[in-house]
């Protein structure tokens, strides 16, 4: 009797969390980025991945990559830096194409920085979840998370 009411119990809460759980897709991920980062840089996907980098309200910069060519283990926090850097795997040097509008420059780079300044622990550690996501939906076809970032 004490097994099938555990049974029972056990099925009852994981089809309950299941039903009311949300999977995190790509437009939600890109959603919570640019809220978080609102003012600082401005995130969309199209075939591209594409951050434009704000200030006073105007694009100086641009950078635009596969997110297949980025290694989410290396999507970490720099505190002295106070940026979330991401870096392409090992095997591609220069991932990420910039252009520097006001000196109207192209150039290419094994790394980007994502500005930090003013927002929190909690925000931060979102933050690095959420690109580390955006990479694993990129690279693995049956990848899902149903946990939001904070």
């Amino acid at each position: 009797m004490s097994k099938t009411v555990f049974c029972i119990s056990f099925l009852s809460f994981f089809l309950f969390s299941t039903c009311f759980s949300q999977e995190v897709t790509m437009e939600k991920t890109i959603d919570y980025l640019n809220k978080k980062l609102q003012g600082k840089c401005k995130i969309s996907l199209k075939s591209l991945a594409t951050i434009e980098f704000l200030q006073e309200n105007q694009v100086y910069r641009e950078d635009k990559f596969h997110l297949q060519s980025l290694d989410p283990s290396l999507v970490i926090f720099i505190p002295e830096d106070n940026v979330v850097k991401l870096s392409c795997v090992a095997d591609e040097e220069e991932c990420f194409a910039r252009w520097i509008y006001k000196n109207d420059i192209k150039r290419y780079y094994s790394r980007l920085n994502i500005p930090t300044e003013g927002l929190d622990e909690k925000s931060i550690q979102g933050i690095e979840k959420a690109f580390k996501h955006m990479i694993k939906l990129s690279l693995e076809p049956d990848y899902k998370l149903y946990e939001f970032f904070e």
